[in-house]
């Protein structure tokens, strides 16, 4: 499993730069952030799961931080807030894997907001009582968006790191604006 997880995000990277040339020739433009934040919610609740996630998720994790987010048409700092749900693949115990679905994350600054949906996959080593590292290989699409957002399209990959709800990570992606 191991292998083959880090081989499709090798291959969703490499399809993501040979696309990148005719994209960037239809209109496209690169987006670019860094964030830095933190868990800020873990909801195992089975009522809540079962009301916010596909079938088979284990529980919904709510984070929060900021975003240095580069684009055409936006480039600055922006508040972050996403949520998504997970669920094992593999025991939790040394070295495992989980996958992540139904992830929003919403970046806000002044008037300007956009909105990414997420899902993929973690790869966890620790304890989950006390200490872990989650490595995050996540690909998002833009479903939404205010201000120069408002009309914008696109696509990338998430790469996280949590290291004991101390979360750091990057974006790269493809963005349109509709105007």
């Amino acid at each position: 499993m191991k292998r083959s997880m880090w081989k499709i995000a090798i291959l969703t990277t490499a399809f993501m730069l040979l696309a990148a040339a005719p994209a960037m020739a239809c209109g496209a433009h690169r987006l670019k952030g860094s964030f830095e934040g933190g868990t800020v919610g873990f909801n195992p609740d089975p009522t809540a799961v079962g009301e916010r996630c596909p079938e088979g998720f284990e529980w919904i994790l709510d984070s929060a931080g900021a975003m240095d987010l580069k684009t055409r048409a936006f480039e600055g700092e922006m508040a972050v807030e996403s949520q998504h749900c997970s669920r094992w693949l593999t025991p939790p115990e040394g070295k495992a894997w989980g996958q992540i679905g139904a992830g929003l994350m919403i970046l806000t600054a002044g008037d300007d907001e956009l909105h990414l949906a997420y899902e993929g996959y973690f790869r966890f080593k620790g304890d989950v009582e006390t200490e872990w590292v989650s490595k995050v290989v996540a690909k998002f699409r833009i479903v939404g968006g205010e201000g120069v957002f408002a009309d914008a399209t696109g696509k990338g990959l998430l790469f996280m790191t949590d290291e004991t709800n101390v979360q750091t990570g990057r974006l790269k992606g493809l963005i349109r604006f509709g105007r």
